[in-house]
């Protein structure tokens, strides 16, 4: 009974969600995807408590070959393996309810970040992080109701 009124709790949960994607105005209301919401929020996470462990590691998956450096083009790989760590210490609860991400859930973030940057561009991750901030602070603004509500749903 009660994993039962955990779920019909976490599906009102959604669906407020869901309305108030609708109910944003404009183009807002398709901001961002699940995914992408969820790793803004574990972005500024992050940075209130200045725990980056979760992003290195992301770095470090995405960078195969070991140098330390990305290219800026493969930030959807990164934000990604940075999601699929999020999920892999999700609940049992929270993981039914979202895949884990695969290349084309970060599409549009991925976009957005670049066109801060050059897609060439190297990457350490010291730049990496630069980037991301910067990245991160511009979407803010536009995404503050949609991290509002999400912050209560998905915490």
């Amino acid at each position: 009974m009660q994993i039962l009124a955990r779920s019909f709790v976490t599906a009102f949960a959604a669906m407020a969600l869901v309305l108030a994607l609708c109910a944003l105005p404009g183009e807002s209301a398709l901001a961002c995807s699940d995914h992408e919401l969820r790793v803004h929020l574990s972005f500024n996470h992050a940075k209130k408590n200045e725990e980056w462990g979760d992003w290195k590691r992301a770095f470090e998956m995405t960078d195969v070959d070991g140098d330390g450096i990305i290219r800026a083009r493969q930030a959807a790989t990164l934000f990604q393996n940075h999601f699929n760590i999020l999920h892999d210490k999700m609940t049992r609860e929270h993981r039914v309810q979202i895949s884990r991400a695969e290349h084309g859930h970060f599409s549009k973030e991925a976009a957005a970040f670049l066109s801060q940057v050059k897609s060439d561009i190297k990457l350490t991750y010291d730049t990496f992080m630069d980037e991301l901030h910067k990245h991160m602070g511009s979407k803010q603004e536009e995404r503050m109701h949609l991290l509002d509500v999400a912050q209560h749903i998905y915490s």
